[in-house]
């Protein structure tokens, strides 16, 4: 007789994730071990876009995510390199790598089919899955509806687990999405706004807001190193961010990213002549374009008094999590930058981009210590950073008790998650 408790032989959790975005790799470790504590027996793959690194990394088997490649998703060309290939073939390769890339995806179809039939769950693992900004319709959306359609086929259970909602701008996407969400024994969402993206579709009306997975990651979270000003200055991590950028963002406005690194230059300089430290750092690979010309900039232009610069390269979430534990505060854009820094109690203050990180800052209650990157001027950086240096000790005090709420909701719901599909 089969036990309930060995029931749940193999999950999937899937993920377009290349290995270089920590905020995903917390996000991925979180619930690997959060299955492993619940279901020790259960093998758990990874779905994802670099199975190999991805594998390395975290320590689990790991199978390629989509058959195709997508610029911008799953094969990020620059268009440079695109307008080189079309000047040396003059485009009569393309016909032949498309069909090359179609028998690719039918093959890929084949082998999805065979490793679900074998597969209890396969989990929509976190992150901003809904979403086609980065590689259009072909790109996440069809993966999602190819993989919950062979789940389906194939008998195994599908959830939709703290996932993100971004953008959908093509029609073929929304059905994509919609088919896919519909075909979900369960889902859940990082967000309310997420949730709210979704309110045409009624069967999500009941849906779960979750806090973000990667509240999940750290075994003991919240320890505060008690770092405080001293006379050599604070200790103040700054995380830039390519948006907009030429060559590193689907979208490119370059009058929007030179105002932005003009204003986060302008405050770094002036912090650094205020003998304060600085630590440029990334949370994905494509961060450190911005770091070096920061600190291109930075270092050409310093006075022989300012304050220590340096960068930091982590390649993986523990790597980054050690060094936010020696600072005092950060400055950040991107969403896992500010989580992951809430997590070790450092004050956040964070520059918007997107939706989801003015309502993570929403959800902490530090909307206070939040500005949009759009229109970013130097006199609001500084305004908005004397305020947080003035206010570190309740921030700190506040994001403890959340961050400890955060990861006790999250605890529940990976019970109640996994014991009904057990």
């Amino acid at each position: 007789m089969v036990t309930k408790k060995s029931a749940l032989s193999q999950l999937v959790l899937l993920t377009p994730y290349l290995g270089y975005n920590l905020g995903d790799g917390a996000i991925q470790e979180s619930v690997i071990t959060n299955i492993k504590i619940r279901a020790p027996q259960a093998k758990v793959l990874l779905s994802v876009l670099q199975p190999a690194l991805v594998s390395e990394l975290h320590g689990v088997p790991a199978v390629h995510l989509t058959g195709l490649q997508i610029r911008y998703y799953s094969a990020p060309v620059t268009g440079e390199q695109k307008s080189l290939v079309n000047k040396i073939t003059g485009g009569l390769v393309w016909p032949l790598r498309f069909l090359k890339m179609l028998v690719r995806e039918i093959r890929h179809v084949l082998k999805t089919f065979f490793l679900l039939r074998g597969t209890n769950l396969l989990i929509i693992s976190g992150g901003g899955q809904i979403d086609d900004y980065w590689g259009g319709p072909w790109g996440h959306p069809y993966s999602l509806f190819k993989w919950a359609l062979l789940a389906r086929v194939a008998g195994a259970k599908l959830v939709f687990l703290g996932i993100g909602v971004c953008a959908l701008k093509s029609k073929i996407s929304r059905v994509f999405i919609r088919k896919a969400l519909s075909l979900a024994s369960s889902r859940s969402y990082r967000d309310q706004g997420s949730k709210d993206l979704l309110r045409d579709l009624s069967f999500t009306r009941s849906d779960s807001v979750i806090p973000d997975l990667a509240f999940g990651y750290l075994p003991d979270p919240g320890k505060d190193c008690g770092f405080s000003p001293t006379q050599s200055g604070l200790r103040i991590g700054l995380n830039p961010i390519p948006y907009l950028y030429e060559h590193h963002w689907p979208k490119s406005a370059s009058e929007s990213f030179d105002r932005y690194f003009q204003a986060l230059h302008a405050f770094t300089a002036s912090v650094l002549r205020n003998g304060h430290k600085i630590v440029l750092f990334g949370t994905d690979i494509s961060d450190d374009n911005v770091v070096n010309l920061l600190l291109e900039k930075l270092k050409a232009g310093a006075p022989p008094n300012a304050g220590e610069l340096i960068s930091i390269h982590a390649h993986s979430a523990p790597e980054l999590l050690t060094q936010l534990e020696m600072l005092d505060c950060v400055v950040v854009s991107r969403l896992h930058a500010a989580i992951l820094s809430h997590l070790c109690v450092k004050p956040v203050l964070a520059i918007s981009y997107d939706r989801k990180v003015s309502q993570y800052m929403q959800d902490m209650e530090q909307q206070r210590y939040c500005l949009s990157i759009d229109n970013l001027e130097i006199g609001a950086i500084e305004d908005k950073f004397d305020l947080l240096i003035s206010e570190m000790a309740e921030i700190r005090s506040t994001v403890r008790v959340i961050t400890s709420r955060c990861r006790g909701i999250l605890s529940l719901y990976f019970d109640e998650m996994l014991e009904n599909f057990q």
